[in-house]
């Protein structure tokens, strides 16, 4: 019996934790997105998040997010890649042109 209660004790430590850590990362997300929002104009901004909407609610395959999304690299580098790519890293990665029409038709049947 003692065995059993040290062990509900011990999952509930452990639910604990993942929750507590669930909890930051879903903070650490907010943030980034709230900052990457803050990089382009809101209309900018509303037409990327539908793009994505769209996607899922349709289930379009082939549509990986935007660039800026996709790729890491070290912070030495970030002025360099915002100065050559600039608004570029806004775009919507796609498989190919066929998706890409696709989102723009949900968006135009949306509009």
């Amino acid at each position: 019996r003692d065995e059993a209660c040290e062990l509900r004790k011990s999952l509930w430590r452990r639910e604990e934790e993942a929750r507590k850590a669930g909890e930051t990362t879903a903070d650490d997300l907010q943030r980034a997105q709230a900052q990457l929002a803050s990089a382009v104009s809101r209309s900018h901004w509303q037409a990327l998040q539908a793009v994505k909407r769209l996607a899922r609610a349709h289930g379009v395959p082939g549509v990986h997010g935007m660039l800026i999304e996709l790729f890491t690299c070290d912070s030495k580098f970030n002025t360099a890649v915002e100065v050559s790519a600039g608004n570029q890293l806004f775009n919507i990665v796609v498989d190919d042109d066929a998706t890409a029409a696709r989102l723009v038709q949900l968006l135009q049947n949306e509009g």
